[in-house]
């Protein structure tokens, strides 16, 4: 077998196993060295040749018990588009007794398939090659060839070829080559190792590969070096993030992988390897040593402990910022249901999302049954006002029909044609200088309790808008800024202000991944959907607020039997509330809290270890309310380093025609102080229009307060 015994490309015959014909390199007085083939284990053997221009090409054979399964590589190593790639590969029989006819009347050529008969006429030898140039035979050598071609190939990019060759015995050389197209050699997972480290991450229980994210980090070096995996399998995907904020610790650097094998090529040393996937499974890490040139073989174990859409709930992350090709791999690799990246972005008021991205179908993009792209989506980011610097903050419309053409601020616009539309609006971060303006002026409908500075690294923006932040004991500081825990808190506690004040917004969860330190849907937000999962069920419920949001534990609760967001009305003089139902952690909580009307009560609660490591903690709580207002439940996990990882439960409502909800007066004040702030740092740069919304917007707040 000679393969390639040549390749033609655009460039010309690029490589040719013989002398007697010139190629691009011998017509430029080059000559290719002699290579040998290379024995290894499984008794494969591999060659690889790279050319002048850098082009690599690479062939595999390997011993199967009825055949011999082959591939070939070629990677184009050049800065220009590789095209026309034909590859002559050939079966020379003339040293094989019984093939020696200069014939081709004992040749049989059907699609792929290139056979020659023995001269007793009872042995085959038989060739072929996916995808196909030609198949034929040349009676003077004699020799048999299956010429396969590659898809055109970019620069940088890797194509491949499978091949075939086998021996037969019989009379019926159509039924076996019948027999071998119903193999599926032509679809079968391609194999590529190269590294001296390779792997496996499998389900603990059924051993079945699975997509997952992997961390790879050296143990025994300064700075502790990260290192990127990547598939064996060429058809595979791995999916490289790699991020640090600057001038600090926190980085996220990892690798979403395929449901394939990894490999990672690694100098000798010790290392760790970890593998994640949501929050449903318990991550598995390995530590191992590399030494000298021996290969390394691992295997990862993810174990599921539970299994939330059993139970009618199924996770999403609002808020990406990652390329739409990447996003499949990525909803697999954290078995994130549903991601919505935002497709269209702008960051100045005189910008329209219309023109930062191509038109896209608005229809959801299914990458499984239970994983979708909900594809329409925009993030309007004001940091400059006509060009001049002027932070407004962020706002996402999501799920609208059509891009928009508004600019903002003003905001109000904007929020109509997101009505239009049939669009969800969210608030992003509540921190964001126009925050508590377009909640009620645009009516907001989502708010995002885990936001993209919730990470699984360091917490990396202690002073960010640390200047709007009230001076509430609450809200936890040090000299730096904020703690992790006080910028959780200074989220939630906004969010109970507004909740006080009638603004009834659903929680959301939204990474931002593409832009920060963190894996898409490390903050995800849970919806309960029941059995039939699609993105327009998922998108309602989240709307209705039938949800949780969390950066670690899970929640499956109820309220009088019913999901979060549910609403009673009633005049009894106290509605009781049994709230019942378990909290999933994977590490023990420090704290199970009923939120009642934005007070915070500590509630007494058991936990137990469970077989498969993690702990389960059970709630049954009977509350009365006396007058109108709103329920939920926050739960947080004790974790070495005062990291904050956390659950919150959408609230529940009580509405009592007699007894209305009264605003607190520390949080309207501090609502009112912040529209007055703004609109004296706005004055003079937002248009009239723009600063009436403020104006617009402290009314509401003040209003309040005199209800109150």
């Amino acid at each position: 077998l000679d393969f390639p015994e040549a390749l033609w490309s655009n460039l010309g015959l690029t490589y040719l196993a013989h002398t007697h014909i010139d190629t691009i390199w011998t017509k430029q007085g080059i000559r290719l060295e002699a290579l040998e083939w290379q024995s290894g284990a499984d008794h494969r053997w591999t060659m690889e040749r790279t050319l002048p221009n850098g082009i690599r090409i690479g062939t595999l054979a390997v011993p199967r018990g009825d055949h011999i399964e082959l591939m070939m590589w070629l990677h184009n190593g050049t800065d220009q588009p590789l095209s026309d790639l034909r590859v002559q590969n050939c079966v020379m029989l003339k040293a094989a007794r019984g093939f020696t006819d200069q014939s081709n009347e004992n040749k049989v050529i059907r699609g792929n398939y290139a056979a020659a008969r023995s001269a007793e006429g009872g042995r085959w030898i038989i060739t072929a090659w996916d995808p196909l140039h030609r198949a034929w035979a040349n009676p003077p050598c004699p020799c048999l060839h299956s010429d396969p071609q590659f898809p055109d190939c970019a620069p940088g990019e890797t194509k491949y070829l499978r091949g075939w060759f086998s021996f037969y015995e019989g009379a019926d050389i159509q039924g076996e080559l019948d027999r071998i197209e119903g193999t599926g050699w032509k679809s079968r997972v391609l194999q590529h190792r190269t590294a001296n480290v390779s792997g496996t991450i499998v389900d603990a229980d059924s051993g079945v590969m699975l997509p997952a994210r992997l961390y790879v980090q050296r143990l025994d070096e300064a700075g502790q070096p990260w290192f990127f995996a990547s598939s064996v399998n060429p058809a595979g995907s791995a999916v490289v993030y790699n991020r640090q904020v600057a001038g600090t610790v926190s980085e996220e650097r990892h690798v979403a992988l395929s449901a394939d094998p990894f490999q990672v090529q690694l100098p000798a040393g010790r290392y760790r390897a970890t593998a994640q996937r949501g929050k449903e499974y318990v991550p598995a890490v390995v530590e191992f040593e590399v030494v000298g040139e021996q290969q390394v073989d691992l295997q990862l174990k993810l174990k599921r402990f539970v299994r939330m859409s059993e139970q009618g709930w199924y996770s999403g992350d609002v808020h990406l910022h990652r390329p739409m090709a990447e996003i499949p791999a990525l909803l697999l690799a954290e078995d994130l249901n549903v991601g919505l990246p935002m497709n269209y972005w702008v960051r100045d008021s005189q910008e329209i999302p219309a023109a930062s991205g191509p038109w896209r179908d608005p229809a959801p993009v299914l990458v499984s049954p239970q994983h979708v792209i909900v594809p329409m989506n925009t993030e309007y980011e004001i940091f400059s006002v006509a060009g001049k610097r002027q932070t407004q903050g962020a706002v996402f419309v999501l799920n609208h029909r059509e891009p928009l053409k508004l600019s903002a601020p003003p905001v109000s616009a904007v929020a109509a044609e997101a009505r239009r539309q049939g669009a969800l609006l969210d608030i992003d971060k509540h921190s964001w200088e126009w925050s508590l303006m377009i909640i009620p002026i645009m009516d907001v409908d989502l708010f995002e309790l885990a936001n993209n500075h919730h990470w699984q690294t360091t917490f990396g923006f202690p002073k960010w808008t640390l200047q709007n932040a009230p001076a509430w004991p609450e809200i936890e500081r040090t000299e730096a800024g904020f703690t992790e825990l006080g910028w959780t808190e200074f989220g939630m506690r906004t969010y109970y202000a507004l909740l006080n004040c009638g603004f009834r917004l659903r929680v959301s969860a939204g990474t931002g991944s593409g832009v920060h330190p963190v894996a898409p849907g490390h903050g995800r937000v849970y919806v309960h959907v029941g059995e039939q999962f699609r993105a327009d069920a998922w998108l309602e419920h989240l709307n209705a607020g039938h949800s949780f949001v969390t950066t670690g534990p899970l929640m499956n609760l109820r309220f009088n039997g019913e999901l979060p967001g549910t609403v009673w009305k009633t005049d009894k003089a106290a509605e009781q509330i049994e709230i019942r139902g378990e909290v999933l952690s994977q590490h023990p909580l420090r704290s199970v809290e009923l939120v009642r009307s934005g007070v915070v009560e500590r509630l007494a609660v058991q936990s137990e270890r469970l077989s498969s490591g993690v702990w389960k903690t059970a709630l049954l709580q009977r509350v009365e309310l006396t007058a109108s207002g709103w329920l939920a439940v926050r739960c947080f996990e004790q974790i070495p380093g005062e990291k904050v990882s956390f659950a919150h439960s959408n609230p529940i409502f009580v509405d009592n025609a007699q007894k209305p909800v009264l605003a607190n007066r520390r949080e309207v004040e501090y609502l009112v102080q912040r529209m007055d702030e703004e609109l004296a740092r706005n004055a003079g740069v937002l248009s009239e229009e723009a600063l009436a919304e403020f104006r617009r917007a402290r009314e509401i707040y003040a209003g309040k307060l005199r209800a109150e």
